[in-house]
């Protein structure tokens, strides 16, 4: 732990001795932001603009809006990761963080018995994935 006046003007490092790793709140802030902002460009511009990210290039599958054909774009691609936004900032909070991650194993398991084969996010984003590349 650390010893009265040994950070001064800082958070000292979250300690956790059982896997031996010592964090520094500010870091692990930086990078979460980082992570977000990353994430959200690639999900967002790959599927906003064309309708595919690398992997479902590879599968051959691609994402386009439920009610017309071709790449959803970036306002749609928006809010179908809006869920993998809440759910990532809502992991930072203790026990809320929790409910974050049941709420994203449901969105990945909600295809399983819905109709329409649509994760949570999809819904959300009102698109659907199908197989092929999107029309343009």
């Amino acid at each position: 732990m650390s010893r009265p006046g040994e950070y001064p003007g800082r958070t000292p490092p979250v300690a956790y001795p059982a896997i031996g790793l010592t964090v520094d709140p500010v870091w692990y802030a930086v990078a979460f932001a980082l992570s977000l902002i990353i994430g959200t460009l690639y999900h967002v511009l790959f599927i906003g603009l064309r309708g595919q990210t690398p992997g479902k290039m590879a599968l051959g599958i691609s994402v386009r809006r439920a009610d017309r054909p071709g790449a959803p774009g970036v306002a749609t691609a928006i809010k179908r990761y809006l869920l993998v936004i809440v759910t990532g900032v809502l992991g930072l909070i203790p026990v809320v963080g929790s409910l974050g991650g049941l709420v994203t194993i449901i969105d990945l398991l909600f295809p399983l018995w819905d109709q329409k084969r649509q994760a949570l996010h999809d819904k959300i984003g009102g698109t659907v994935v199908v197989k092929g590349a999107p029309r343009r």
